[in-house]
């Protein structure tokens, strides 16, 4: 888990909607029980499901990141302010995988 004091979260369905819709570029952290997997990848915010809204992206099969999903291991993102165009990007021009 990562340490985030209270006074630190926001709880906030819309304001948590609004900060991932202007930051939508994040870094996905997951662990493989060895060693740490960062990488960098657009996400969309569905608002309506989870707790505090479920993220959604796409991790290509050809790296093995996409295989730390299935185990239910929890994973870390944290949200980049700089590179919204490449999420819309993706959005209009997907990758093949």
């Amino acid at each position: 888990p990562m340490y985030s004091p209270d006074h630190f979260r926001i709880h906030d369905r819309a304001t948590i909607s609004a900060f991932i819709r202007t930051h939508s570029f994040a870094t996905i952290v997951t662990h493989d029980g060895e060693v740490p997997h960062a990488t960098h990848m657009p996400v969309l915010h569905e608002p309506n499901t989870g707790e505090h809204g479920t993220l959604v992206s796409h991790v290509a099969r050809t790296t093995p990141q996409w295989k730390h999903f299935e185990s239910g291991r929890e994973v870390i993102t944290s949200a980049d302010q700089t590179d919204r165009e490449v999420a819309e990007m993706m959005k209009h021009n997907p990758l093949p995988t």
